[in-house]
């Protein structure tokens, strides 16, 4: 006869891990695809139709979610409003067209040469102001891209 003894502690802990549920997996999704004029962000809250499952709408990632629904929107800008935190820009340069003049991609707020936070991936952003100027403002004089900045005069002088 064989007589089997067990501690009941590590049993009960045995037990539970063979019963325990594996971490939930993220689960991001669309706002705006789960409630009509929802933002162009991604959220994780659980809280997802369950036809966005069935329908293989949901994503395992922020990244992958905010590529696959919203490509057409900046990315960096995509993945940080979608985790909550506010996206400030990139801190380069682009052209502003109709007031002929390059602005950088910051809140307005911020003051200098910030134009505002671009969100739209079909504006080109520039390293610099300089580059800026020189790649889109050719249509515009020296002069008049200057007085607009009246930043560092040199910097759109060729």
């Amino acid at each position: 006869m064989r007589v089997m003894c067990f501690r009941r502690d590590v049993l009960v802990v045995a037990m539970l891990a063979l019963t325990a549920k594996p971490a939930a997996a993220e689960s991001w999704y669309p706002a705006n695809y789960a409630t009509s004029g929802g933002e162009e962000i991604c959220l994780n809250d659980g809280n997802h139709p369950v036809w966005m499952e069935d329908q293989g709408l949901i994503m395992t990632t922020v990244t992958s979610c905010c590529l696959r629904y919203f490509s057409h929107i900046n990315q960096l800008s995509c993945v940080d409003n979608s985790n909550g935190i506010t996206y400030t820009g990139t801190g380069d340069y682009y052209p502003l067209y109709q007031d002929s003049k390059c602005a950088q991609d910051c809140d307005i707020a911020s003051g200098g040469a910030c134009g505002g936070v671009l969100t739209d991936t079909s504006v080109p952003l520039f390293s610099s102001i300089g580059d800026c100027c020189a790649n889109k403002m050719g249509h515009v004089s020296s002069s008049t891209i200057i007085y607009c900045y009246n930043i560092v005069p040199e910097i759109c002088k060729h």
